[in-house]
Parts: structure tokens; C-alpha cells; sequence
């Protein structure tokens, strides 16, 4: 039923593409013509993905980031996280993905780690986790890439008490580990452990405790 939702979803902002396609990515045609109820062929899911990957790249700004519906929109961090985050993956499973616009996400996304300053949270009822959380699952979508800084993750660390999600956590922790501290990587990801989404607080990142199992288990595999 969530799958099916996505793909019927009527709106097309940077984050419903992003989530709507990600299943898309990961489940062969005939298992999506299953969860869809309805014939879907090799074809047509690698056209969708395809006019997926376009469609978002019409939302990318000049400075690499995202905007919401638009490339004359306002920035929008944590889409600009997603968005590179599908992008990168689809890259890595065979869709075409230019490389000039993926590397100009990525520079965006470094910035946001280095300097949390860009991070506008002013729609989050909990701005410092918000830039947090921003900030680590950036730090985790490029260290999938190439391992980073260690001295700008070690000062996200040092901030880890401001996150109030298990996800925020694993994000950060992963980036630790792979990019070559794993004592401080095993921490957090302990600490994510004993960890739950507060269910009264709007936190900007279009999470749910339910989404934060799924994208953990993602991450963790």
C-alpha cells in the first residue's frame, strides 16, 4: 500500500519524486506490477526512473542545492539532501546521472557539513537538531562516496546531544565509520539504539518513527 501511494501521489516537489521512485530503484519490474496491481514492464520502470531523474535535476539551483518545486526556488536543505541522496544511488544502479550536476550536489552537501550556518530551520519546531540532522545525513550520503574530513564530523559529534531522532544518529555514525573512526561511529550508533522520534514535535525532515526504522535498516544493510 505505501508503494502504491507513492506512485499515485499527484504532486511532484523535489521530495515526493524522491520518495516516490526510490522503491523503483530497488524491486524488479515484475515484483512492482505485484505491489502495484497492475502489468509494469522492464521498459516502463526505467522510463519512469529516467523521468524521475530529470524531473528532479529541473529543481537543482546554480549552487548545487534544491529547491521545492523549481530551479528558481528557494533552497530547501534537507530536499537538497534527499535529492542528491536518490541521485547518487540511481547513479550507482545504471541510470544516467550527469556527472557535472551530481558533483555540484555533492559540493553543496560538504558545505552543509562544514558550515552549519547555511542551514536555514526556521520551519522546525527543534532548529539545532534540525541542522543536526541535516548535517549528518549529508555527512552520510557523501561518505557513500569518498571518505570525509574526519575534523568537521568530529565536530558534529560533539553536537550529538542535540539530535532527538535514532536516524540523526545512525547518519552521523556511519559517516564516522566510514570515513575511519569507528570508535566514535559505534558510540552514536549505540546511543541510536536506546533512541525514539518524539511524536509531538515537527522536525522538518518528513519523518515518522516508522520511516526512521525503514531508512535505518536502509543504512545499516
Amino acid at each position: 500500500p505505501l508503494v502504491r501511494a507513492l506512485y499515485d501521489h499527484p504532486d511532484g516537489c523535489s521530495e515526493q519524486t524522491a520518495s516516490r521512485l526510490l522503491p523503483w530503484l530497488y524491486r524488479p519490474a515484475p515484483r512492482l506490477s505485484e505491489l502495484l496491481g497492475e502489468a509494469v514492464s522492464d521498459e516502463q520502470r526505467q522510463q519512469l526512473l529516467q523521468q524521475g531523474v530529470e524531473h528532479l535535476l529541473s529543481m537543482q539551483r546554480v549552487d548545487g542545492s534544491f529547491a521545492m518545486w523549481n530551479a528558481d526556488g528557494e533552497e530547501i536543505p534537507w530536499n537538497s539532501v534527499l535529492a542528491t541522496d536518490f541521485l547518487q544511488q540511481a547513479a550507482s544502479r545504471g541510470l544516467s546521472v550527469p556527472a557535472k550536476r551530481l558533483n555540484a550536489a555533492r559540493e553543496r552537501l560538504l558545505r552543509y557539513v562544514r558550515e552549519g550556518y547555511l542551514l536555514d530551520n526556521g520551519y522546525s519546531d527543534d532548529p539545532a537538531h534540525s541542522r543536526l540532522a541535516t548535517q549528518s545525513y549529508a555527512a552520510y550520503v557523501l561518505a557513500q562516496h569518498q571518505p570525509l574530513p574526519l575534523s568537521a564530523l568530529r565536530a558534529l559529534h560533539s553536537k550529538a546531544a542535540d539530535a532527538k531522532t535514532p536516524l540523526a544518529l545512525v547518519h552521523l555514525g556511519l559517516a564516522l565509520h566510514q570515513s575511519g573512526d569507528a570508535v566514535r561511529g559505534n558510540e552514536l550508533l549505540a546511543q541510536a539504539s536506546q533512541r525514539q522520534r518524539p511524536r509531538n514535535l515537527w522536525l522538518q525532515d518528513y519523518g515518522s518513527p516508522l520511516s526512521d526504522q525503514a531508512w535505518q535498516l536502509h543504512a545499516l544493510q
